[in-house]
């Protein structure tokens, strides 16, 4: 009987519940921000493994990539105009393209208007749908 009762049942006279559900929610993100931090603290690292011909698959990969990004900068500048502006000092172009430029011939047979991607799989093909 001597003993004081624990803070967690002492009545309270200024007893605001969303006050309470937060100070609770907040307990309870310290806890679970503590267990992370004790879990990621125990876990091995994890060693770097090396894939043999990888460096030179990427290697060819970006050689790809630049070819299609210069062939597609000599069709624009081929095709397209282009209409420069400055504003506040900040040079903006705008390109305009013809729309059968736009269209891959996947398009022009279906029809329709699809998204156009770049083709990674065959250089012949700059813009596909598919």
């Amino acid at each position: 009987w001597g003993k004081s009762p624990s803070p967690q049942w002492v009545l309270r006279l200024g007893y605001d519940e969303t006050k309470e559900e937060e100070l609770q929610r907040a307990k309870e993100a310290k806890k679970k921000m503590a267990l992370a931090k004790q879990s990621q603290e125990k876990a091995p690292r994890v060693r770097d493994v090396h894939v043999k011909g990888a460096m030179e698959w990427e290697k060819n990969a970006w050689k790809v990539w630049d070819k299609k990004k210069d062939q597609e900068e000599a069709r624009r500048s081929k095709y397209s105009s282009a209409l420069t502006k400055y504003i506040a000092g900040n040079k903006i172009v705008v390109r305009e393209e013809p729309a059968a430029v736009q269209l891959c011939a996947h398009c022009d047979i279906g029809g329709g208007i699809h998204p156009l991607r770049r083709c990674m799989g065959c250089m012949a093909v700059a813009y596909c749908c598919r």
